[in-house]
């Protein structure tokens, strides 16, 4: 994500009053302007609770200027490090260390996490339905209800595996996402859905309509 597509996804942050938002999908320190997009980020006075996936290798070398850079924003920050078999997992301890030497709030990957079953392809839903996709709705569920996705280019997705791009946050400057989000999701919060994969083929039917 470029700083200006940042900007934008943050003056959205603020127009219409988001609360939570959760950073992962690459990791963040790769990006060599991740300091002032997570400023950005936190800075948006609605958002109360921010989480950043990572994989705890901005621990080696200097690792605390990570966290030093955010440190402003600690009391509304959790840091969620990745702990299995998709990783390398050589620097976790060392960023969980840092994380209580400066005073961070942390999470680490649990045993139960780490299982196929846990795995969702965030923003690769277009390209894979795994076997939940096939058996459930993971929109279905209360807490997931009202998330959405929104990638790089600072496109709107339908829930986090990123099967349906319906908007984009230059649409929604000023406002008014809230009651798009709910109009555009009634009609399978109404009606039963019985997995990802039945909206992956609404989404590819729109994609057939002129």
């Amino acid at each position: 994500m470029s700083i200006k597509t940042a900007e934008k996804v943050a003056q959205f942050l603020e127009s219409n009053m988001i609360q939570q938002i959760t950073v992962m999908g690459g990791e963040i320190y790769c990006n060599p302007d991740w300091a002032e997009i997570m400023v950005l980020f936190l800075s948006v006075p609605s958002v109360s609770y921010a989480r950043i996936v990572t994989n705890g290798d901005w621990a080696k070398g200097k690792g605390g200027e990570f966290l030093t850079a955010l440190s402003l924003f600690k009391d509304k920050l959790n840091i969620a490090v990745s702990h299995d078999r998709w990783h390398t997992n050589n620097h976790v301890e060392m960023a969980l260390d840092e994380c209580k030497k400066q005073g961070f709030k942390y999470t680490e990957t649990t045993k139960k996490e780490d299982t196929l079953d846990s795995i969702v392809p965030a923003g690769r839903g277009g390209f894979h339905i795994s076997f939940y996709g096939m058996m459930g709705c993971h929109c279905h569920n209360p807490a997931r209800k009202y998330s959405f996705l929104i990638d790089e280019q600072g496109e709107i997705y339908k829930c986090m595996f990123g099967a349906w791009d319906y908007a984009s946050v230059l649409e929604y400057q000023d406002g008014g996402f809230a009651a798009r989000f709910k109009e555009f999701n009634q009609v399978f919060y109404g009606t039963f859905i019985s997995s990802c994969a039945s909206c992956q083929r609404s989404w590819h039917q729109t994609r057939k309509t002129p």
